[in-house]
């Protein structure tokens, strides 16, 4: 992802400008992190640890800052509503041959010698709000609401035949319509723009840490920030893609390893093509042309990028996308505002699925080989265009003015 960015903003001097500036501190920042981490590498620990995530028979426990997976670890049923504590000890060894499955789930450490203290155990509720509602209800609005899915879950597995799964993940879709309706309320009380924005923020800032800052909800949070600053105080002189870069660069700063995460990749890798689109309709006027890209180069992005580690996927994904973005808007705002209402939620999510399981049926499923490369070439194929276009058309300019 970061080198589509540096590819995209080659001819960007603000861009190098900031890089210049970001890149050192980058540097320093995990220099200082690696080195603790050798520091501790070896250490014997013993203690309660706080469940980050369940894998298929291994567990991701969180010490002091760091990942440390604990593997040969006994499947058991879990519900994804809660949070979970289990008391162990072991001695630290640090990942040496990082492959993606580490790097994506930014794993430091493996627990070798493990011993069990006490079972894990379900302490807290992630989100207590949900706490009442039926578990099918409870279920389907912990997904539309908070990013939170089960293992295992038919329903998940129907949404992603579907190829519309990325619609239920928190990002700048959904940031986007808080922000519309706060502002929409709040100017309707004749509140000033930059009240707005703060109240904004702070509402959504809020609702990031119920997400549990994830990546694709703080790239959207972090962009929003940044676009609002960009207006305010260096008067717009920073368009979208600018933005979205510095919010990459910042991402990668606090977490170096969140530049190796699928989330990461997708996240901006879609929203990137989504902004160069915006940028062609600045230079061809013809709707039905950009329409087309709006359409079609997304998917074609995503999907590349997806076949590195699914390789099946719906080939009628494309259709079911279109059908589904108008869906996926009322059944968010919906979701937001009558969750409260439990008999009209309950008979909703019941319809809802039904529409979903009928629709899956619909769904003409291929295997292709799994090729980590693709994605890239593809993508990368795709920024070659735009920099054609974007140079020809300075050209143009250049040559039209001389005349």
């Amino acid at each position: 992802m970061l080198s589509l960015i540096i590819a995209v903003n080659f001819f960007n001097l603000k861009y190098w400008i900031k890089i210049a500036i970001v890149f050192p501190l980058i540097f320093l920042v995990h220099y200082l992190w690696y080195l603790d981490l050798f520091k501790i590498n070896g250490k014997n620990i013993c203690g309660k640890f706080e469940i980050k995530r369940f894998f298929n028979k291994s567990i991701l426990i969180k010490y002091q800052y760091y990942n440390v997976l604990v593997k040969n670890w006994s499947s058991w049923e879990f519900n994804n509503f809660y949070k979970y504590n289990i008391e162990l000890s072991g001695t630290l060894s640090i990942i040496k041959n990082q492959n993606m499955f580490s790097l994506s789930n930014k794993i430091d450490f493996e627990l070798l010698n493990v011993k069990l203290v006490s079972k894990a155990y379900a302490y807290q509720e992630k989100i207590p709000i949900l706490q009442d509602y039926d578990y099918k209800t409870k279920k389907f609005l912990a997904l539309v609401l908070f990013n939170i899915q089960q293992a295992n879950d038919f329903f998940v597995d129907q949404l992603k035949q579907l190829s519309v799964m990325h619609y239920f993940t928190i990002s700048g879709f959904h940031f986007g319509i808080i922000y519309l309706l706060i502002s929409k309320i709040l100017k309707w009380l004749n509140s000033k723009e930059l009240v707005v924005d703060l109240i904004s923020i702070l509402i959504l800032f809020f609702y990031l840490k119920l997400l549990n800052f994830s990546i694709s909800a703080s790239r959207a949070f972090l962009f929003l920030i940044l676009k609002i600053a960009s207006k305010n105080i260096f008067k717009g002189k920073f368009n979208n893609i600018d933005i979205l870069s510095f919010a990459a660069l910042l991402l990668i700063f606090f977490d170096i390893r969140t530049m190796y995460s699928y989330s990461f990749i997708l996240s901006f890798t879609i929203t990137l093509i989504i902004f160069l689109i915006l940028d062609i309709k600045k230079i061809y006027k013809n709707n039905i042309f950009v329409n087309f890209l709006f359409i079609i180069l997304p998917y074609i992005s995503s999907i590349s990028i997806v076949i590195s580690f699914n390789p099946k996927f719906n080939i009628l994904g494309i259709f079911y996308q279109l059908f589904f973005l108008p869906i996926s808007i009322f059944n968010y705002v919906f979701c937001l505002f009558a969750f409260i209402v439990k008999p009209i939620i309950k008979m909703y999510v019941s319809i809802f699925e039904i529409v979903i399981n009928t629709l899956s049926y619909g769904c003409l499923i291929i295997e292709v080989e799994k090729n980590s490369i693709l994605g890239y070439s593809i993508n990368f194929y795709i920024i070659s265009i735009y920099t054609y276009i974007k140079i020809k058309r300075e050209y143009y300019l250049l040559t039209n003015h001389f005349k």
